[in-house]
């Protein structure tokens, strides 16, 4: 007990052999006030465990900042009891729930959490299969948190409406940096709507989305948006379906663009005279610009 009460961080991964484990080390939690990452990843937590984590990190004495519950059986039920802890807690900084299950209703009651926590900054929730209505939560959430800085929405079936709700929200919101949105169902009308955010929002510097599907008219709208954003550091653009007249759009818009310093356009079918434009107009140019 004496070493567990001088550790800072737990990593317990794949390592917890049942339930009954996994409560008795939740419960062990309350005795060691120096813990502040706790990895949980890949093991037998469902919504009961989620319930006695929960209840352990309501003592003022447990000073958690990172919260690892990924690749569990958490569920909506284990995120309601997670959410209403994040309405009080003053030291959680980082949780990540990817495939975690959690659904629509689990997007619903991190969303209401978040709009009153003041301290949370990351947010990963990967394949959960929140879909439009869950990112429309999490969109209005982002209206009223002034904190989180990370949201991760890989992999979670999101289309154009959703894209459109998560756009809106960010006309308004001046502290998310970094958007995840790879993976999901998002065609040119999608990225049509975050581009002509990106033209006002000068917050975001990070925008992760690959294998979607904009095409050489999303690229040209985000081409647009370049001309004019001067925030944006990072844009990954891999496997979008983005040809020579995509690729053409995006280059010519960075020849005026100094603050775009990754581009990422691997996996889209750019030729060889695609590329050697590319080239062309980046030979004597310091980023970095991957195709």
């Amino acid at each position: 007990m004496n070493e567990f009460q001088k550790c800072t961080e737990l990593n317990l991964s794949r390592k917890v052999a049942n339930n009954k484990a996994v409560v008795a080390i939740v419960n062990a939690l309350i005795y060691n006030t120096k813990i502040k990452t706790l990895d949980f990843h890949g093991n037998h937590i469902g919504y009961h465990e989620t319930y006695h984590l929960a209840n352990a990190l309501k003592n003022d004495k447990v000073a958690l900042t990172t919260l690892n519950l990924s690749n569990n059986s958490v569920g909506y039920q284990g995120t309601y009891y997670l959410a209403q802890i994040l309405e009080s807690n003053i030291t959680l900084k980082m949780l990540r729930l990817n495939r975690s299950s959690i659904g629509v209703a689990g997007a619903h009651f991190l969303a209401n959490a978040l709009k009153k926590n003041t301290n949370l900054t990351v947010l990963e929730i990967q394949q959960n299969k929140i879909g439009n209505d869950g990112t429309n939560y999490l969109a209005d959430m982002l209206k009223y948190n002034t904190t989180l800085t990370t949201l991760d929405l890989a992999q979670n079936h999101i289309t154009d409406e959703g894209a459109e709700y998560l756009a809106i929200a960010l006309r308004d919101n001046s502290t998310l940096k970094t958007l995840n949105l790879n993976n999901n169902r998002i065609q040119a009308k999608g990225i049509h709507s975050l581009a002509n955010t990106l033209e006002i929002n000068t917050t975001l510097t990070t925008l992760y989305f690959r294998c979607n599907r904009i095409d050489h008219e999303g690229a040209q709208y985000l081409a647009n948006a370049l001309c004019t954003n001067k925030t944006l550091t990072t844009l990954d653009l891999t496997n979008n379906n983005i040809d020579n007249e995509g690729a053409t759009y995006l280059a010519n818009a960075l020849e005026n663009n100094t603050t775009l310093l990754m581009l990422c356009l691997q996996s889209n079918p750019i030729d060889h005279d695609g590329t050697q434009y590319l080239a062309n107009i980046f030979k004597n140019n310091a980023r970095k610009i991957l195709y």
